[in-house]
Order: C-alpha cells, then sequence, then structure tokens
C-alpha cells in the first residue's frame, strides 16, 4: 500500500511538469513566456523529524567578501525577479551587466581546443 502511495506522490507531480514544460516549450499552457524561459520558485517544504546526513560535507568553503557580494548582488536579483519587481528583460541586462564585470575581474580560461 505505501510502495503504491509513494509511486503516486512522486510520478503525478513529475508527470504533470513534464507535461507543463512541453506546453511552455510550444508557447502554450501556464508556464509559457515570450523568451521560452520557464523559472520555478523553490519552495522550501518543512519536514517533520529530524534530518540526519549520510555523507560528510568535508571541510568548509572559505568564501571571500567579493564572492559574497557577487552572491549577495546575483540573490538580490532572483528575488527581485521571484517578487515581481523586476521583469525579464531587466533581469537579463542585470545579470549580463554582473556577468560583465565578473568578467573583467576574474576571466576564464579555456583550454584550447583539440585539432
Amino acid at each position: 500500500m505505501f510502495v503504491v502511495l509513494v509511486i503516486v506522490l512522486l510520478l503525478v507531480p513529475l508527470g504533470l511538469l513534464y507535461v507543463l514544460e512541453r506546453m511552455a516549450r510550444n508557447g502554450k499552457g501556464p508556464l509559457a513566456d515570450a523568451d521560452r524561459m520557464v523559472v520555478f520558485d523553490g519552495t522550501v517544504v518543512p519536514v517533520g523529524g529530524h534530518v540526519v546526513a549520510l555523507v560528510d560535507p568535508g571541510p568548509a568553503v572559505q568564501v571571500g567578501s567579493a564572492d559574497a557580494e557577487r552572491c549577495a548582488a546575483e540573490s538580490r536579483l532572483v528575488a527581485a525577479l521571484i517578487a515581481g519587481e523586476l521583469d525579464r528583460a531587466r533581469y537579463h541586462e542585470r545579470m549580463a551587466e554582473l556577468a560583465a564585470m565578473d568578467d573583467t575581474t576574474r576571466p576564464v580560461r579555456l583550454p584550447p581546443e583539440p585539432v
């Protein structure tokens, strides 16, 4: 009985999400947008009981103040987008500005392409 319940609770939302994404790609349905990009709100659902980590996370990563500020700027943009204070076009422009500033301070070196 529990196996059937788990399968239903897992497959029904995934199936619905699959159908809605397919409709959005065709420009139809509630997730359709002009640039056909879908933004999902990452809602956190509280879980009753204790959560146990089964994997050792390893040493903590030290984040510099410049990295923390970049993350904070991106977080503010995403929060404004989700809250509806910022439209998608302006969000894309602001993220491009952040990427351009990041590219000047920390350029990415790509390996040479094989010949």
